[in-house]
Formats: C-alpha cells, sequence, structure tokens
C-alpha cells in the first residue's frame, strides 16, 4: 500500500470541512489523471478512515456536475460503495452497541464518558456514518473498573488477554485501558479509567471530565462525552501518539473546531496543565497546513514562535514522507522516537516517555507467569521479550 503527493492532496481535498474550490479543481485533476489508480487510492482512503468522506464529496460533485460521469469514476463509485456501505453497516451496529453499554452501566449506577467512535462522529461530522471506526472507547472513573468489567462479562464480553489477578494489578498501575471482545458481535471494546498512561501527559483529571461533559444525542438517546475544549486537547495528544498515522486523526480536529467551535484560551491552558502544549499545538499547526483548518489569532501567535515553526515543519514533512507508506516501520522508529521527544516538555518527560519503552505490555504478561512476589521480573524480562519479536518481524 503506497501513495504519492497526488493521493495526498486528493485525499485532503475530499476531506474539506468547506469545499472551496482549489479543494474541486484538486479533485477533478486528480480523477480525470489516466494515472489515477482506483485500487490504491481506494486501500490508502480506507486505511486512513477517511473513505465515507471521499465516497460523499465525490457522490456529492457527479451530481453537482463537477465529475465527469464516466466509466472510470463510475468503477471507483461502485467499489466505494460497496465498501462504504460496509462501514455504515458496521457503524450503525457499533452504535447500537455502545448505547445498549451506557444503558446497561447507567443502570448500575456507572458514569460513562464516551470517547471518539460514533459520540465524536455525531459531534464533530454531524453523521455517525461519516467517519471511520474499528473500535469503541469508554471512560469511567478508577475505582469502577472491576465492577465495570465483570458486567461486560455478563454481557458477552471476554478480555483480549487473559491475565490472572497478579498480573493484571501490575498492568492497571502502568497501563491506562484494558481491551474486550465481545463473543458473537466481535466488536472491540476499550475500557479506559485514564487517558493517557503517564508518559505521555498529566490526567486530565477524571472528574473534571465527567463534571464538564457535554451531551451527544444519537438516535433520540443521550450520551455523555468530554466537552469540546477536553476532547480537542486528548485528540491532538492521541494524534502525536500515535504518529499521525492516519489521517483521519487529522480531520477529527478540523472537524470538532468547526463543529465545536471551542473556547481556545481554556485550551491553551489545558494543554499547559496537561504538558502537552507542544502537542497540541503541533497537531493543529498539521490541521491548518493539509485542512486549512481555521485558528485564532491566540494559537497563531503560539506557532509564530521560533521553536513551534520549526516543530511544525518537522510534523509535516514526517507526515507528508510516510503518508502513503504506513507499513515501513522499519524506516519510521528512529526518526518517530526523535519527533516524540521533541514533543515532550523537559528532560524528566522525555526520560518518562523513553523509559516507558521497557514497561510490561499484556504480551509479557502473558508469556510469563511469575508469583505475585516477583513480578518485578516483568521489566527484566522485558528487553528479551523486545528484541525477541523484532528478531521475529524484521529478521
Amino acid at each position: 500500500m503506497y501513495g504519492n503527493s497526488a493521493q495526498m492532496r486528493f485525499l485532503t481535498a475530499c476531506c474539506q470541512y468547506t469545499l472551496g474550490q482549489s479543494a474541486e479543481d484538486e479533485i477533478v485533476r486528480y480523477v480525470e489523471d489516466a494515472s489515477f489508480d482506483r485500487e490504491s487510492t481506494l486501500s490508502l482512503a480506507f486505511y486512513h478512515g477517511v473513505l465515507p468522506l471521499v465516497y460523499t464529496t465525490l457522490h456529492r460533485m457527479v451530481h453537482e456536475n463537477k465529475l465527469p460521469d464516466n466509466t472510470t469514476i463510475q468503477q471507483f463509485f461502485s467499489k466505494a460503495k460497496s465498501v462504504y456501505g460496509m462501514i455504515v453497516r458496521r457503524n450503525m451496529q457499533m452504535t447500537s452497541e455502545l448505547l445498549r453499554i451506557e444503558s446497561l452501566l447507567t443502570k448500575e449506577g456507572i458514569d460513562m464518558l464516551a470517547l471518539k467512535g460514533p459520540a465524536l462522529a455525531q459531534s464533530a461530522y454531524g453523521d455517525i456514518t461519516l467517519r471511520s471506526y474499528i473500535d469503541l472507547d469508554i471512560l469511567i472513573a478508577p475505582e469502577m473498573l472491576e465492577r465495570t468489567i465483570s458486567l461486560l462479562k455478563q454481557e458477552g464480553y471476554d478480555e483480549v488477554y487473559t491475565l490472572n489477578s497478579a498480573q493484571f494489578a501490575s498492568y492497571r498501575s502502568i497501563a491506562h485501558d484494558v481491551v474486550l471482545m465481545h463473543r458473537e458481535k466481535l466488536i472491540s471494546l476499550e475500557v479506559h479509567w485514564q487517558l493517557f498512561s503517564g508518559e505521555f501527559m498529566a490526567e486530565l483529571g477524571n472528574m473534571a471530565l465527567f463534571k464538564n461533559a457535554q451531551e451527544v444525542m444519537i438516535h433520540h438517546t443521550s450520551l455523555r462525552s468530554p466537552a469540546p475544549e477536553e476532547m480537542l486537547v486528548y485528540l491532538c495528544v492521541h494524534g502525536a501518539k500515535h504518529r499521525w498515522e492516519r489521517l483521519e486523526w487529522v480531520v477529527d480536529i478540523d472537524r470538532i473546531t468547526a463543529m465545536s467551535q471551542p473556547d481556545w484560551d481554556k485550551v491553551l491552558v489545558l494543554a499547559e496543565r496537561t504538558r502537552s502544549s507542544k502537542m497540541v499545538l503541533g497537531t493543529l499547526a498539521l490541521s491548518n497546513t493539509l485542512l486549512g483548518t481555521p485558528l485564532p489569532n491566540v494559537i497563531l501567535e503560539k506557532l509564530r514562535e521560533k521553536y513551534m515553526v520549526k516543530l511544525s515543519q518537522q510534523i509535516n514533512t514526517y507526515f507528508k514522507m510516510h503518508f502513503g507508506d504506513p507499513l515501513q516501520t522499519k524506516v519510521r522508529t528512529k526518526k518517530i522516537s526523535l519527533l516524540q521527544l521533541k514533543l515532550l516538555d523537559g528532560y524528566k518527560n522525555r526520560w518518562r516517555f523513553l523509559s516507558a519503552l521497557f514497561k510490561p505490555t499484556p504480551l509479557d504478561f502473558e508469556a510469563f507467569n511469575f508469583p505475585e512476589k516477583l513480578t518485578f521480573l516483568y521489566y527484566v524480562v522485558r528487553p528479551y521479550n523486545i528484541v525477541k519479536r523484532w528478531h521475529k518481524k524484521y529478521i
């Protein structure tokens, strides 16, 4: 799955919140080009999570007679429509499941916030079918974790990784979520008790998130989700954490700023308090460059600072270099680590980020079964497991 600069310009043009003349011209140039590769374009759009936006944009332009209704376009639509239909059906199923889970937990007195997924699709895109999502994410209070998992197991969910009580206690102390899978529906559910592990940012504060939560209406049912400012900070850090691997994560930023009109002063305060200013500003700069996201003067002034100008350029260059080759992890690993280190404030936070590489993962816990008094050995064997998996993957 390899892309090129023309594909990147085409896909970003299709994702514009307001489709201007320049974006329409870019789309027309691309589909009229003799080298227009339907299969790789669809594959790339699907990987980046923006196929719904690509399909609906082209469909609208054809009906407005802005695109030629030729055989090439018809064949593209036929395949895209099939994949889009699959996404729509899956989104509706997952949305129904999220509403069911929310109802279940509410009846049991457990507060829940919906992260990303259907709630974000509805609040930022205005339609649960316009954003792709492969799993569901919910946030609960840490003290409700065991009870929530127990209830979900009764409803057909199993933990993806099988850990004993000692292993889970050790894992919980260093992690922020647990993954469950529904046995029949094959829906993946991530239950978060905090938004990120400590190496990336200070927790936004679960109590504040629940206190400030907004109501999102889906199918005449209200779901609670983080307020726009907190969601924006979360999405910016999430994008930086995952190296902006998917265009969808940048489009999320563009859409939420357009639909929610966040309080930018509050965004800056949150970013500073959570030590995520560079991640937030860098991701906003990327969204502005790729999608023309309008940013207020208070943000633009920050982006004009010398360090942020250079950092924003590095982020933009990195994104363009790896837009079409997301599977080339061999080449990317070292560069990504250096870029992510630059996004962190101070040597202490950078050290925490690097040291997190040696924190045990569920795979490490499954590979060995140390007694409770020897759980520290998971840290000892972690480097061995890293080398073993790297060797198996690349050699």
